[in-house]
């Protein structure tokens, strides 16, 4: 018998490309909006959760802020934005951050930012010392196999670290020197995941913390909920449970490199392609989902009323993982996320719809939507 959810055929998006990314605009309206480039190379602008179950607003990007009324902020971000070939997660999260620390955003977000990039830096710092740690362990001589990180902070640690691998290099045809800077850009490569043994988060890898902070606190909540608001905390919570575990997978992958240094440091320059990939993926699996956890913490402690609201803006907008990584088993599941989606979205719209300016509807019913 034919599967009628599949049947159906509710699209799922194809690649992550053609999901977009996420542009973590300030601007409550496009709370949600994406970023994407077409493979003609045609820029446009994402709007999800503004036309119920008729799709996502597919935006030319030139007419984007004359369509939206921006924040500052956003109108920066934008601007800055044209400069960069292809928006990414990382590049998108590095613009943000840096018109937050110049108060694009008030001062509350400019010492947030300011915080994280501070934090960005040292994670940067130990996840490198972290790998000179292991690569001693690995490969060194016993003179200095057993440094740690305590160690490798003292005057004249280094030099003893490079002596230590001095041996490997020559069998690497390299210079110690060069093993250390191999090892500092993978600390910088891999900042967003942090130290190899986990004891230094990097902001990917608190994000999938988060991801099972977000799974623990809605399946409490939902145990108080009618059935209606508990269905859609459940699609959240099983989302971000299938989402953590595509992460986890890859983050594993990424971080068991650091137990195969003679491997890694040998091979770098096809190695370090690698581990960009490697995280590469695991900043699209993730991209976001910070948009639906900011949403969730700032209500968590709030009415149920509230509550109820946010979960119902949440289950509309998760970010919907695409089909180049997912099996068929997997495909059936998100269809079915995305059937659930069009039964609650028409009532959710109506809502929203009171909040949002008549001109701007007016303006975006003439755009081309998409389903998704």
């Amino acid at each position: 018998m034919e599967n009628p959810i599949v049947a159906e055929d509710i699209a799922l998006p194809p690649t992550f490309a053609h999901r977009g990314v996420s542009l973590s605009l300030t601007t409550r309206v496009v709370y949600f909006a994406r970023v994407r480039v077409t493979e003609e190379g045609v820029r446009e602008a994402l709007l999800p959760g503004l036309s119920g179950s008729r799709g996502t607003y597919v935006v030319p990007w030139p007419a984007f802020p004359e369509v939206i009324s921006l924040s500052l902020h956003d109108r920066s971000l934008l601007e800055k934005l044209d400069r960069v070939r292809r928006p990414n997660p990382f590049n998108i999260r590095d613009i943000c951050l840096l018109l937050q620390k110049e108060g694009f955003d008030g001062p509350v977000a400019a010492k947030r930012a300011a915080r994280l990039i501070m934090e960005d830096e040292e994670t940067a710092t130990m996840t490198h010392l972290s790998l000179i740690v292991e690569a001693l362990k690995q490969l060194a001589g016993d003179a200095t196999r057993n440094m740690s990180l305590v160690d490798l902070i003292r005057p004249g640690a280094l030099d003893r670290a490079k002596n230590g691998l001095s041996s490997f290099a020559r069998e690497a045809n390299a210079s110690p020197g060069d093993v250390i800077k191999r090892l500092e850009t993978w600390g910088q490569l891999a900042l967003s995941l942090g130290t190899p043994d986990g004891s230094r988060k990097g902001f990917l890898a608190r994000r999938i913390q988060g991801l099972g902070d977000l799974i623990q606190d809605l399946n409490e909540w939902m145990a108080e909920e009618p059935a209606y608001t508990a269905s859609m905390a459940m699609q959240i919570a099983d989302a971000a449970a299938m989402t953590r575990r595509f992460a986890l997978k890859e983050v594993k992958a990424a971080m068991g490199r650091a137990n195969r240094m003679e491997e890694m440091l040998i091979n770098w320059r096809d190695q370090e392609d690698e581990i960009r990939k490697e995280i590469d993926r695991i900043s699209w699996i993730l991209d976001g989902w910070e948009r639906i956890l900011t949403l969730w913490e700032e209500v968590w402690g709030d009415t149920r009323s509230r509550q109820r609201a946010v979960v119902a803006t949440l289950v509309q907008s998760l970010p919907i993982l695409p089909e180049e990584v997912l099996n068929p088993e997997q495909k059936h599941v998100w269809h079915e996320y995305r059937r659930q989606q069009r039964i609650w979205s028409d009532s959710a719209t109506m809502v929203r719809k009171e909040n949002v300016d008549k001109e701007l509807l007016d303006k975006l019913d003439g755009m081309q939507v998409e389903e998704g």
